[in-house]
């Protein structure tokens, strides 16, 4: 059999220095033939090291153990270009080479008199992570984290395999080592946010979307570029400039995405708020009608948007019937991180398609009516149509929102005897009102006069 293997059997008289591993490789050549012919004297480290591998590729994995661990008994100094054991970490290369995992991660456990060493597991958590083996690269560097809290590799690792394999797993992995969302980079969580987005898991989604963004918050406008756009013009200064000092994002749309005639820009909220979400925004968005502004500059968005948390919509009763499904959308919050909100915006989308084609359009000339639907009440016969969706909203009180006393979010509606040019320059007057209680907007007042 050859005076190396002599010499690997006969230190098992002795208690074994590096584990169980040296008794049971090393014991199980005492009733086995050595298939491969080995050097009667082994010289140097050199030539131990390369009967290692002969062993190895030959698939003698009993006999490459066995000298594996002889080589680290007589040649400890021998070390790599790491500063590891030269021996083991050669075996191990070999092992993962020819794809074997599960023996090498068992050689590690056998051969270990204690705490396994960092570099050996990491090892197996590299080798895992560029083949694409998830839960195990997920356990290795779970492993290698409780040696060492501070070592960027881990994160980064599963980070990558997320971004790279789109992998649930490996994204729930880095949240455990982060100790939850909040211990990752914004970055890090947009970037998965995104992922999951485009892989249509909404959920998960959202709930990076949520923990990369706290404060979300998008407010829009939309209007004509004829018979609203003085309106539309006069609020957006209060309301973006309440963006501004709360750190939302403002938004405006002039013209007509989809209809024939200047009263259709009331449908463009369907279409915007559906490419929004398609967009891979799951927080707030706030629409506001053309005739409705902030008027009070120092509420607490964020406040409220968190106490409503749990709520799909926001919205004012459009006929205080008490009822979910009937309300006013000139002030409409919508939360994207809903599941609720998300479908009930399909079916507004699909509705809004199939209620009012081209046809029925074109032949709208006239401002509601009563002949076609409007974008209101397609809502709400949606909402009255699934409970389930109704059951998301949030009946706002009146004297906050959307109504011309609202201490917030104030609506100037159409009122009998009045022309257009009066309410124009009654919004004008309310939004100066409101931007007086801002100092660093005296030059942002609006004309008072129609």
């Amino acid at each position: 059999m050859g005076r190396a293997m002599g010499r690997a059997m006969g230190k098992l008289q002795g208690p074994p220095r590096y584990g169980k591993a040296c008794a049971t490789a090393l014991g199980r050549h005492r009733d086995v033939e050595c298939p491969m012919t080995l050097n009667e004297a082994v010289p140097t480290a050199d030539g131990l090291l390369a009967q290692v591998e002969e062993a190895a590729r030959g698939g003698d994995e009993q006999t490459a153990s066995a000298l594996c661990l002889l080589g680290l008994q007589d040649h400890p100094q021998v070390r790599d270009a790491h500063q590891r054991p030269m021996f083991l970490a050669r075996y191990l290369q070999l092992l993962l080479a020819g794809c074997e995992h599960e023996r090498a991660a068992a050689f590690i456990t056998d051969a270990s008199p204690g705490q396994v060493p960092s570099w050996w597991r990491l090892m197996l958590a590299r080798d895992a992570a560029t083949r694409g083996r998830i839960p195990q690269a997920v356990e290795e560097y779970h492993y290698i984290n409780t040696l060492d809290p501070k070592a960027a590799e881990p994160f980064d690792v599963l980070r990558w395999l997320a971004m790279r394999h789109g992998s649930a797993e490996a994204a729930d992995g880095l949240l455990a080592l982060s100790g939850g969302a909040g211990g990752l980079a914004p970055d890090a969580l947009a970037d998965l946010a995104w992922l999951f987005h485009r892989k249509g898991e909404a959920g998960r989604a959202a709930s990076f979307h949520q923990a990369a963004h706290p404060r979300s918050c998008r407010i829009i406008q939309t209007c004509d570029s004829h018979a609203y756009f003085d309106l539309a013009m006069a609020t957006m200064t209060a309301n973006r400039r309440f963006a501004a000092l709360c750190g939302a994002d403002y938004e405006m749309f002039v013209g007509v995405n989809r209809g024939f005639h200047p009263w259709h820009a009331t449908f463009n909220r369907i279409d915007w708020l559906r490419q929004i979400l398609s967009c891979g925004h799951y927080g707030w968005v706030l629409y506001l009608d053309a005739d409705a502004y902030v008027a009070d500059l120092s509420f607490d968005l964020w406040g409220f948007l968190e106490e409503r948390r749990e709520h799909a919509f926001i919205a004012v009763s459009g006929t205080d019937s008490g009822v979910p499904w009937d309300i006013n959308i000139g002030v409409l919050f919508v939360n994207l991180a809903d599941p609720r909100a998300r479908r009930a915006l399909e079916l507004w989308h699909e509705s809004f398609a199939t209620l009012l084609p081209p046809s029925v359009m074109m032949a709208a000339n006239v401002p509601f009516d009563g002949k076609v639907h409007n974008d209101q009440s397609i809502l709400q016969g949606i909402l009255r149509e699934n409970p389930e969706l109704a059951a998301g909203v949030c009946i706002e009180d009146k004297r906050l929102i959307n109504s011309s006393f609202a201490r917030y979010i104030r609506q100037h509606l159409r009122q009998e005897n009045q022309s257009f040019d009066e309410r124009v320059a009654g919004v004008r007057v309310g939004v100066a009102r409101a931007l007086a209680t801002d100092p660093q907007c005296s030059n942002l007042l609006p004309d008072a006069s129609p």
